[in-house]
């Protein structure tokens, strides 16, 4: 059977052509070929029939400027920006994606700071021949959208997080399949810096948007651009209008020019002035629902019903009839004729509206305003109510986990589960069976026999988390009766090498001599870190037997560093052993040599190498204030190991403005370090304050500690927190019945 959608519309002998709703059957002999000939539907956004000197800048994300100084231009002269030139600028990389075979570029700053008005310009003057097209997140996730682009087209990505984190989630295979060689594809977009940040550094390992996300990245050309100009931008300016010297004269230390031309201040004033209850409430209720992952369009129910606990009784009492509608009718109203606090965000046709989104500035500006803060009830349940995606309640009950608002998580998994979503039902009785729940094991399990994708995870899953020997060695059966392989071996290796005792190792050196490689590394590495010489001889048989156990024993030597160790790293080294090699470096730095620093820096190019690891935990050792300042360029320069040892030796009340800064983009390091350190107030009131701001914040290691702090070295209250959780207010909840309805 052939597919060709080539041949217009017709039937012939046996062949289908044309649109076929439902089920095609075919009734009698059926000879020769059988040909269907497939008419794809038409893109409902719009075929990529504009060319890039055609598209209307407005439409593809360009803020218009404020008109402060009158004029008929929407938008003003363009002023060529640093990042335009040089070897690694825009104009550069995008001329050497359009005359190969493509390529993905990403622009990345500070909201306002104008990313995607130099992207415009740049393909507007790099290659204005071009097609252009702007999916939404939707089109772009699905694998037939690159058999739809023409050769010669500008794939348009304003505000990649939308397509990252959004709906769908696009991943850098969906993305490579665009820029594949021969489509003649090159992809533009634009990410705000701080969600550059959070995607691009150290997350929990179960988060597997932000691994997508990270990976995805790791396929562009990224691009930087800076909220302030430059000197040489500054003169560039002078010549571009009235409208940009105004910009250039207001602004300040706390604003640029394009934050200027985007009404920046005047958004910002907005939210730490104005005093109408209702507008204030229907936008913080909007802000809170970006602080929530939400990246689709704001619906008005979500908005009028999320507003509800942002008012006061006073005010509630007293609100006029049409309290929503005016209060979205002025928050739309454009500033200066141009930015608005919310924006009204169209549908497919002409008087659509799919619903509103916060202005790009203020959603960076006010969620930074409120990350400490809590988030009112009623739009915890109306971002649940308005979910339009499984994925969305499996988002928003992990942002009530992180919480520890375990009865609103128990509360949105259930809302899946009853909307048939299997994962949730999964999930929920994962959750009550780690537990100690038998009742919600034994539903998994059959489940599991009925056939449920998920579940056997599910039935791994929980008995793993409970961690004793008795719960371990279940899973050990249950793999080994239903005859599992691959993901529940690894679930059963992590539980293994986190319990890390003797029954551990028995397993895993078990596992390893019956051919898991995986657990023959877990196996090593446990033996290093017991170090004892009966391990380590055991290590060297390993190491001379299969190559995984020979990073645990270099490892392990370069922590020892006597002489004798420094010498078995120089034999191996010499033999050709890479591993060796750096970590015979290691000891010698650990040792004193100021020259095996410096080629430990030369080493260190790679974020993800042992040199890196190896150079931040020596600087942190080290702890002078050269050492740290060091450390903290290799954090800002994206490498995640600094920020684990940085966090480490930061120590006091004045480390904890830095912390919050490198908790604020969820680096799990900095947030376990410094709930540790709020914890550790000696004011007790204040520590239980600031521990709650945290939880607000949705620091889980704070959640932790505040429950820590609740039990007062109670194991029987600690269990109970464990299992119940906090209230939306971060007291400890009372007991509560877990439900599970069947689907």
């Amino acid at each position: 059977m052939d597919v060709d959608d080539s041949k217009p519309q017709a039937t012939v002998g046996n062949a289908v052509h044309g649109d076929v709703p439902g089920t095609l059957v075919q009734s009698g002999a059926i000879r020769g070929d059988v040909h269907i000939h497939q008419h794809r539907p038409a893109d409902p956004r719009g075929a990529p029939d504009r060319r890039v000197r055609e598209a209307d800048p407005i439409v593809l994300g360009v803020h218009p400027a404020i008109d402060a100084v009158g004029g008929p231009d929407v938008l003003p002269g363009y002023v060529l920006r640093d990042l335009d030139f040089g070897p690694a600028g825009l104009r550069t990389l995008l001329t050497a994606a359009v005359t190969t075979d493509g390529g993905f570029i990403v622009l990345v700053g500070a909201p306002a700071s104008g990313k995607s008005r130099s992207a415009h310009q740049a393909v507007r003057v790099v290659c204005p021949d071009w097609w252009i097209v702007d999916p939404d997140p939707a089109e772009l996730s699905d694998p037939r959208f690159a058999d739809t682009i023409r050769p010669r087209t500008i794939v348009w990505l304003d505000d990649l997080k939308r397509y990252l984190l959004g709906p769908g989630s696009v991943s850098g295979p969906d993305l490579s399949r665009l820029t594949a060689a021969g489509r003649d594809t090159v992809l533009i977009s634009t990410l705000s810096r701080q969600d550059y940040t959070s995607m691009t550094g150290p997350r929990d390992k179960s988060d597997s948007k932000s691994r997508r996300a990270r990976d995805a990245l790791s396929r562009a050309s990224i691009v930087d651009i800076s909220r302030k100009w430059t000197a040489a931008e500054l003169e560039r300016a002078g010549d571009r209008g009235e409208l940009i010297r105004y910009a250039v004269g207001m602004a300040n230390e706390n604003y640029g020019p394009t934050e200027i031309l985007a009404a920046a201040p005047q958004l910002a004033d907005f939210w730490e002035h104005d005093e109408d209850p209702y507008p204030r409430a229907v936008l913080t209720a909007a802000v809170d629902a970006v602080r929530l992952g939400r990246t689709a369009p704001l619906s008005a129910e979500l908005l009028r019903d999320g507003a509800m606990d942002y008012c006061g009784v006073v005010a509630r009492g007293r609100a006029p009839a049409d309290w929503f509608e005016s209060s979205v009718a002025r928050l739309v109203e454009p500033i200066f004729g141009s930015a608005s606090l919310l924006e009204p965000v169209g549908g497919d046709r002409i008087g659509d509206l799919t619903g509103y989104a916060v202005h790009s500035w203020l959603d960076q500006y006010a969620v930074h305003k409120r990350r400490r803060e809590p988030i009112a009830a009623s739009l915890w349940h109306a971002v649940v109510a308005d979910a339009p995606h499984a994925k969305d309640l499996e988002r928003l009950a992990e942002e009530a986990d992180r919480r520890g608002f375990l009865r609103l998580r128990h509360d949105i998994l259930r809302e899946g589960s009853r909307r048939g979503d299997e994962s949730a039902t999964v999930s929920l009785l994962v959750w009550a069976a780690e537990n100690g729940d038998d009742d919600a094991l034994r539903r998994l399990r059959d489940l599991a026999d009925e056939g449920w994708r998920h579940a056997a995870d599910g039935v791994v899953l929980a008995l793993a988390r409970r961690g004793g020997e008795d719960a371990l060695k279940q899973v050990r059966d249950y793999i080994e009766s239903n005859d599992q392989e691959g993901y529940h071996v690894v679930l059963y290796v992590h539980a293994l090498a986190e319990r890390a005792d003797d029954f551990a190792l028995a397993e895993l050196t078990r596992l390893a001599e019956g051919g898991n490689g995986y657990a023959g590394v877990h196996q090593a590495h446990l033996l290093a870190e017991r170090g004892t010489s009966e391990a380590i001889a055991r290590l060297r048989q390993l190491a001379a037997e299969d190559s995984y156990a020979v990073w645990p024993l270099t490892y392990w030597l370069a922590r020892k560093a006597d002489d004798t160790a420094v010498a078995e790293l120089a034999t191996r080294a010499a033999a050709g052993n890479e591993d060796a090699r750096v970590f015979l470096t290691v000891a010698s730095a650990q040792r004193g040599d100021p020259g095996a620093m410096d080629a430990l820096r030369e080493e260190a190019f790679d974020p993800t190498s042992i040199a890196c690891e190896e150079l931040a935990r020596l600087l942190a050792a080290r702890g002078d204030d050269a050492a740290l300042d060091e450390l903290r360029e290799l954090v800002r320069e994206g490498y995640d190991q600094a920020t684990k040892h940085l966090v480490r030796v930061l120590t006091g009340p004045d480390a904890v403005a830095e912390l919050r800064t490198l908790a604020e983009e969820r680096d799990p390091h900095a947030e376990k370090r410094l709930a540790e350190i709020l914890a550790a107030d000696e004011d007790e009131f204040r520590a239980m304050d600031e521990l709650v701001r945290e939880v607000h914040a949705g620091n889980a290691a704070a959640v932790e500690q505040l429950y820590s702090h609740y039990a007062d070295g109670d194991p029987a209250q600690l269990a109970h927190l464990r299992r119940y959780g906090l209230d939306l207010d971060g007291r400890p909840a009372g007991a509560w019945p877990f439900r599970f309805d069947p689907p």
